[in-house]
């Protein structure tokens, strides 16, 4: 079966992979935990051929933001873990919140000022090119994943006023055995959702990602590593979001205590696997877009999210129960720490970065640190005894492997304090 826009993927697929069946099989020895299980392997396995599929599209540069690309933004070499791996999926890809979305933007600026009605048309042309206009067209159109998956769109909507795309897209396991034309389905379709958009307000040039999208062992499948929005616009997007009124692209009839109690958990993430610049996180949320529609110059000082307390006759909105719903509703969530902790970093992170030098950089063990800090930190690093033997590689070293259990932080445990041992 042939494959429109499979560059990603390799001869050596098919052959490992010839049904969805023998592809299951590997995910689920692969996710071999309840954390990051067969069903939700599959949904990421999928995740990253859609978002290489848009890749592969002619004549479109995109940086990719969102849930997604937050496994993508931790260095390969970061020592840090707050929860566990998997079988063949690192700590990094499995501790972040289950995603169905991919989140995309076209890199450059063209879509900053004026009327972006054109770039419309351009992001849903894409769309329809990587996944067909009908469940069934009998073409090879949508043809996926080395031709055991067929992508429709479900349902797509064109915002020509901000020349936004949001779609959904049907993948639905098939046996390539019978060609494109009819191929009957072998497994339960899954969907997932795409916001596509013309321009992403950044104040530093994407980033090359860290590691691959994908955290998944995949013979023939050759992983995306794409260009990210910058750390600190991410993070400006979500900590300067959080401060104000709510806003969702999606939900446009939220009930009245809506906000995105979800972000909480991207936030703490980040701040405990990801570095930051203090002058450009500093410049990222004194420019981010939020600031102006939330009435805020800075971040508040201390740090205080929208409503966290009764003001104006307003009841204050539910953080901790809306978060601990959140984190109970999911295996991997609880490892993160109750909401009075994981407030207490997150306002702690922010109020620190209020003070910090603009020299300093963010370690997530080490907290804000300036240049000659760093330099100690980086001879102490240097000289700790290596435990490898001949070889092999260090635990935690470039190749993006993890340090042993015993090495690894988890929520709830000071810094200070040993890991407890097993």
């Amino acid at each position: 079966m042939t494959e429109p826009l499979s560059g990603h993927i390799g001869a050596d697929f098919r052959t490992a992979f010839p049904t969805w069946a023998d592809l299951r099989r590997h995910v689920a020895a692969c996710a071999d935990i309840p954390e990051f299980d067969t069903a939700r392997g599959i949904q990421h396995l999928l995740r990253a051929d859609v978002a290489s599929r848009f890749h592969e599209v002619p004549g479109v540069d995109w940086m990719l933001y969102g849930s997604t690309g937050l496994p993508a933004r931790v260095p390969p070499d970061t020592r840090t873990s707050i929860g566990p791996s998997a079988g063949g999926v690192d700590a990094a890809y499995v501790m972040t919140r289950s995603a169905f979305d991919v989140d995309l933007a076209l890199v450059g600026d063209e879509g900053r000022d004026g009327d972006r009605r054109h770039l419309t048309q351009r992001l849903a042309a894409a769309l329809q090119t990587i996944a067909a206009p009908e469940a069934e067209p009998g073409t090879a159109a949508g043809i996926g994943l080395g031709g055991l998956v067929r992508y429709s769109i479900s349902a797509m909507r064109m915002v020509p006023e901000n020349g936004k795309v949001y779609g959904q897209i049907t993948a639905q396991p098939i046996n390539p055995r019978y060609g494109v034309l009819r191929p009957p389905a072998v497994d339960n379709p899954l969907t997932i959702e795409v916001d596509l958009s013309p321009y992403k307000a950044v104040t530093q040039p994407p980033e090359v990602a860290q590691r691959q999208v994908l955290g998944l062992q995949i013979p023939g499948f050759q992983p995306l590593t794409p260009l990210l929005t910058p750390n600190a616009d991410a993070m400006a997007d979500k900590i300067c979001n959080l401060a104000g009124v709510p806003r969702s692209s999606r939900n446009a009839d939220r009930p009245p205590d809506f906000h995105r109690y979800k972000d909480l958990f991207d936030i703490y993430y980040m701040i405990e696997t990801c570095p930051f610049s203090a002058r450009q996180l500093r410049q990222a949320t004194e420019q981010n877009h939020n600031m102006p529609r939330i009435g805020l110059r800075r971040l508040p000082v201390p740090y205080q999210l929208f409503r966290e307390q009764s003001a104006d006759g307003l009841t204050p909105l539910p953080w901790a129960r809306e978060y601990e719903a959140l984190r109970q509703g999911s295996l991997q969530l609880r490892h993160y720490p109750p909401f009075a902790q994981m407030r207490e970093r997150v306002g702690s992170f922010a109020d620190a970065l209020a003070a910090a030098p603009d020299d300093a950089v963010w370690n997530p063990s080490r907290g804000w640190q300036t240049l000659p800090q760093q330099r100690r930190s980086a001879a102490l690093l240097a000289f700790q005894p290596s435990t490898e033997r001949p070889g092999e590689r260090a635990a935690g070293s470039s190749t993006g492997n993890q340090p042993p259990p015993s090495q690894r932080f988890r929520p709830g445990q000071r810094r200070d304090q040993s890991p407890p041992q097993r």
